[in-house]
């Protein structure tokens, strides 16, 4: 097999870097199986949020500084990310509070003067970026007139007789992006919406979505003919499934998948259980990151156990049929901010605002051990390892090249023998580390 081996690990302080395959002949029992004739899902990509707070970084960063971040992210030499998560109004990792009505409670004022910088640095991205972008958009709150405690923060739901409102809101938002250049592939229908938070936010019981989604947004879409695609959930592992069987249990052509995100719960059975039910729906994973205040997944800044949360949740997620990642935040200043409630975050890039220092955390290279190597198209096929690891492996769609990720989490190195076909191939899995192998078959 002739293969190139790439590694992050914790103990010698590698970042995504090129390491040979061992040549001695070592003995071991502890074996990883791929087949390449038992596939899975077909991957639809990797991506970010590009949040007003990520949009507010880049603009305290020079030229320079600020080409080199977006291509580390979006060029096929970094993260090769595809898709751009965007929000609907505005959200916690948003200086301000605001909706596209200036303080009206009139649809006639709706304008998207507030997404200007937005779609400049979409306009920016498209330079770099070779190939298409596929956009995320999700509300977390409605206009306040529209929901039941008058306020966009803290929790609320959305009036009966704003529903009809609202989905022309999106319609609304989706002509007027469209307009602009920006033609959004997914809409989401509520960020989190069984979370009550002191940020934007809204809630929906299974019953309220599923009111919501096919009595009133599918029907302005179709009549407003926009060929956007309807994402339901948008929130924890936890009830996906549960919330899947009630949105699901209609078919329409608008409906085409579920999202979620990785806070508070490990559940990803509940993500398999809903591929196995539901086989012609797509799941996507929205959101995550680590939390340096809120109670789930605190964590310390610049910890390389940051990095290894994204490592375990990418793998487990697509071993549970995911075909999109879409990480939070792109890029944060050295407080995890700006976010106008104190919620801050680490993300995979950084920005020092005193030192004018760009930094990439361990996140950002274990992010790369997937994105980088792996394209829309390409597909996951079996791959078995031993408990003490966690791996995953693809077959890339435009050659026989196989890409295998091998993450150890544990204090002990391993020795493992990839066995492909009738070949076989000994690696060393150092502790704390992930690797990518790729595999020319």
């Amino acid at each position: 097999m002739d293969v190139k081996i790439y590694r992050t690990s914790k103990a010698d302080k590698k970042l995504f870097e090129e390491v040979k395959p061992l040549t001695n002949k070592v003995k071991t029992s502890s074996k990883i199986v791929l087949n390449p004739l038992k596939t899975y899902q077909t991957l639809i990509g990797f991506g970010g949020a590009l949040t007003p707070a990520s949009q507010e970084t880049l603009d305290l960063m020079s030229l320079e500084d600020r080409r080199k971040v977006l291509e580390s992210v979006f060029s096929k030499d970094g993260l090769n990310y595809s898709l751009i998560r965007m929000s609907i109004n505005s959200c916690d990792f948003s200086s301000e509070v605001y909706d596209y009505l200036n303080g009206t409670k009139d649809l006639a004022n709706f304008s998207l003067e507030k997404e200007e910088r937005l779609i400049r640095y979409i306009s920016e991205i498209r330079k770099i970026h070779d190939g298409e972008l596929t956009f995320v958009a999700s509300p977390w709150s409605a206009p306040s007139y529209m929901k039941t405690n008058n306020n966009m923060l803290d929790g609320g739901k959305l009036k009966k007789e704003y529903y009809l409102d609202w989905a022309t809101y999106f319609a609304l938002y989706l002509k007027g992006m469209k307009s602009l250049g920006v033609d959004v592939n997914y809409v989401t229908i509520q960020n989190e919406p069984e979370a009550h938070q002191t940020w934007e936010s809204m809630l929906y019981t299974k019953e309220e979505e599923k009111d919501f989604c096919y009595n009133y947004l599918v029907p302005v879409f179709e009549k407003n003919k926009i060929e956007t695609k309807i994402l339901v959930w948008d929130h924890n592992k936890d009830h996906a499934y549960e919330r899947a069987k009630e949105l699901f249990s209609e078919d329409n052509p608008y409906v085409v998948g579920l999202a979620y995100h990785w806070y508070c719960s490990k559940e990803f059975e509940n993500i398999s259980k809903v591929h196995e039910s539901f086989p012609n729906k797509h799941i996507f994973f929205t959101e995550g990151c680590v939390e340096l205040v809120n109670k789930c997944l605190h964590g310390v800044l610049f910890d390389f156990k940051n990095g290894e949360v994204y490592g375990n949740n990418y793998i487990n997620g697509l071993n549970s049929f995911t075909e999109a990642f879409i990480d939070w935040n792109m890029i944060l200043n050295e407080l995890g901010g700006p976010n106008h409630v104190g919620n801050y975050c680490e993300s995979p890039i950084m920005y020092d605002r005193k030192t004018k220092q760009v930094i990439y955390n361990t996140s950002y290279y274990f992010i790369k051990h997937f994105s980088h190597f792996l394209d829309k198209g390409d597909v996951r096929i079996e791959c078995q390892f031993p408990s003490s690891i966690l791996a995953t492996a693809f077959k890339k769609k435009d050659s026989n090249q196989i890409v295998l990720i091998v993450q150890n989490e544990t204090e002990v190195d391993e020795i493992d023998t990839i066995c492909l076909n009738n070949s076989e191939l000994v690696i060393e899995v150092v502790a704390h580390s992930i690797q990518t192998i790729i595999i020319d078959n």
